[in-house]
């Protein structure tokens, strides 16, 4: 059964972390989007508890009852990782990052421990990547939040994000994937997921200093190259996702030499996060038992 808690660092600062129940000393470790909380996550844990496979999920600083940290490079996250592990008694770990959550899977790769990552629509490095960034995307945040160069004006451009998010939510879960030409086989998993992966809209935008002292870091220098990444990674892209491009896969898998990309058809930026969470659970578990 998947249990929440709230973990102490060294510093003082809490942490939440999400725990599927299962003994042992190694895990899955899941990172969310951005926006994002650990909740989103809720039925991947529920799925690897099902396989015997123990996984976590954590809520990243400034997002929802995570306490901030003084804002850095995407690496410097690591430290929390490191004490999360710790305390968790995890020794050997694969992560699995969503979104805004694939820089923070690629830096924890270089903690000691680590198996692999596998990148869910994983967002590539503006800071390396450059104009190509935004080819192919229609997210009106990315440009404005990506060309930012302070926390303050990216609070600024997150204003109103909340009734953008609910409203997505609801046309997403509404409208578009009842359209889909596999909903049916689908159906009850996204009926299952939408209370846990609507959490991106409510939860993770009680303070939207979280969004965008998290935005501001991953569009700026990650304190890594993707090409320093030697880790087993599997890139996971959506072919018609709008918020991260497919473009974005192929740039990542371009710079990684132990990397696969999967192209996935007809698959969107959430849809994946329902459509394909079995095969990229196999995916990250294999590798952690490797």
């Amino acid at each position: 059964m998947n249990h929440t808690r709230v973990l102490t660092l060294s510093d003082s600062r809490a942490l939440q972390v999400i725990d599927n129940g299962i003994d042992s000393h190694r895990a899955l470790v899941m990172l969310h989007g951005t926006p994002g909380v650990a909740e989103v996550w809720w039925t991947w844990l529920t799925r690897a508890a099902a396989l015997g496979v123990r996984a976590m999920a954590v809520t990243r600083p400034g997002y929802y009852v995570s306490d901030r940290r003084p804002v850095g490079k995407v690496v410097d996250l690591n430290r929390d990782f490191a004490e999360i592990l710790n305390q968790c008694g995890i020794e050997e770990f694969v992560t699995l990052g969503w979104s805004g959550g694939g820089p923070y899977s690629l830096a924890s790769t270089f903690l000691t421990g680590n198996k692999g990552a596998d990148l869910v629509a994983g967002v590539a490095s503006l800071f390396e990547m450059g104009p190509e960034f935004g080819v192919g995307g229609d997210n009106p945040l990315d440009d404005d939040i990506a060309g930012t160069e302070s926390v303050e004006n990216a609070l600024a451009l997150c204003a109103g994000i909340e009734d953008d998010m609910n409203n997505f939510v609801t046309a997403f879960f509404d409208d578009h994937v009842q359209t889909r030409p596999d909903y049916a086989e689908f159906a009850a998993q996204y009926a299952e997921a939408r209370p846990h992966l609507s959490s991106f809209a409510t939860d993770a935008l009680t303070v939207l200093i979280g969004l965008a002292e998290d935005s501001h870091t991953i569009n700026n220098d990650w304190g890594f190259k993707v090409s320093d990444v030697t880790a087993r990674v599997d890139i996971w892209q959506g072919e018609i996702d709008k918020a991260v491009p497919v473009g974005h896969g192929r740039w990542l898998a371009a710079q990684m030499k132990n990397s696969t990309l999967h192209e996935l058809a007809n698959q969107g930026h959430s849809t994946i996060m329902v459509e394909a969470r079995e095969p990229i659970l196999q995916s990250a578990i294999a590798k952690l038992n490797a």
